[in-house]
This record gives C-alpha cells, structure tokens and sequence, in this order.
C-alpha cells in the first residue's frame, strides 16, 4: 500500500509525539518510583503543595513572594502537627478569592503585566530573585574547594565580585536573543510541524509562568531551548529574505 506525501508527514508528526509524550510519561513514572523507594528522607505526597499553592503564591506582588502569604499556608503546623494539603485547601482557596477580589479586573491587568516584566526583562532569568547560594552551604568536594570552583563561583553567586559583569553579558546576550523572536514572529508565515511545536512550548511557558510563579531562572530555563531555537530561526530568515 502506497500513502500519499501528505499522509507520510502525518505519520511521521504522529509517531514523533508519541516518542515525546512516551519519554515524558517515563521520566515522570520514574521520578515518582524514586520519589517513594528513596532512603534519603521520608516522603508522603499528603504534605506536598498542590498546584492551588503556587496560585496563591502567583498572586503576590511579583508573584513569587512567599513571605506575603498567610503564615498558616506558609507553615502549615497546628498543635504540633503539620496540616496536609487536603486540610489547607480550605485556607487556600479562601486567600486566593480574596487576592483576586482585591485586585480587581484593572488590579489583575496590571499584576499581569507586572509578572510579564519579570519573565521577559532579565538576561539572567530572574537569578537575582534566586540569590539563595551562600558559601556556607557549598558541598565540600575536591572541584568546589578548587581554584576553577572559587573561579565559579565568584562568577555566578549574586554577592560576589565578578556576578554584575557576568549580569550584563547575560543582559546583551538576552537582548539579541528576544530581537530574534521578535524577528521570526515578524516574518511568521508557513511554518514546519517543528517550529509549531517549539511555538507551543512557548506559549505553554507563558500561560504557566502568568498563572504560577515568575521571574524565577528554575522554571525559565526550562523553556529556554525552544526560545533560543525559535530565535535562531528568527535570524536564519531574516538572512534568507535578504539573499533572496
């Protein structure tokens, strides 16, 4: 049996997703397996944040200020016992009708925007907001306490000497990559199975980071790939429109 061109594209688009989705169905099965046969520390998913934490945590000032939420949400102990996540739903629930309500239509506008800020302006993908790695809580191994691992770390640790020349690298270099995406959405026309799904995971970060958390590097970097990618592609058509 002979298929057409166009069914051949489709089965090739069909079979490249179940490999993607495969893969991401077996890292997070084998995350979990791990998760629950660890003897590192205990582990009971009954305490863990639900993802109506990370709302209400989204809906603070910048949107990942944990030390505007009620003390009762942030820790969660009562009687000397800590609450799970099915007793602080309630409470939750509760903190983020009443943000949303003080906010209002305009207010909600505004901290949008504010959280767009966040995500879109720092080369260093909000590393600043991080700056939670001190030295006393560097692992001691023969490569930290090396000259390359000071070297490293004077580099990338917010207090130290050389992170605002290291910032400013990371803020041009940003720069250029943006331009890039403003250049391909600028030249959008046709585009392949590739660039729509890279165009997904894009607009996925978005609506993820505009819902939870922003301004954090821990969940940027986890769409930088697709955003570097479609920048480069950005730049590829804009040479090719110029040679043509």
């Amino acid at each position: 049996m002979v298929f057409s061109p166009e069914k051949i594209k489709k089965r090739k688009l069909v079979n490249k997703t179940v490999v993607l989705f495969s893969g991401i169905l077996i890292t997070i099965i084998g995350i979990n397996y791990y998760a629950h046969h660890q003897k590192i520390t205990e582990y009971d998913t009954k305490y863990s944040r639900n993802f109506m934490y990370f709302i209400d945590l989204g809906l603070t000032d910048t949107g990942a200020n944990h030390s505007q939420l009620p003390t009762e949400i942030l820790i969660p102990e009562k009687n000397g016992k800590i609450q799970t996540r099915t007793q602080l739903e309630s409470k939750l629930n509760k903190d983020i009708k009443n943000r949303i309500k003080n906010y209002g239509i305009l207010g909600l506008i505004k901290h949008q925007n504010t959280k767009f800020k966040y995500f879109v302006q720092d080369g260093t993908l909000g590393w600043t907001t991080e700056a939670v790695l001190v030295e006393s809580n560097v692992v001691k191994t023969k490569f930290t306490e090396s000259t390359i691992g000071h070297k490293i770390r004077d580099i990338i640790y917010v207090h130290r000497p050389y992170y605002p020349k290291y910032a400013i690298y990371m803020q041009i270099s940003w720069i250029f990559v943006v331009l890039g995406l403003v250049l391909y959405f600028k030249k959008y026309k046709k585009v392949t199975y590739t660039e729509l799904v890279f165009q997904l995971v894009l607009l996925g970060g978005i609506l993820f980071l505009s819902l939870f958390e922003a301004g954090r590097s821990r969940y940027l970097i986890q769409f930088l790939p697709a955003i570097i990618l479609l920048s480069s592609i950005g730049y590829f058509k804009m040479n090719s429109s110029k040679s043509s």
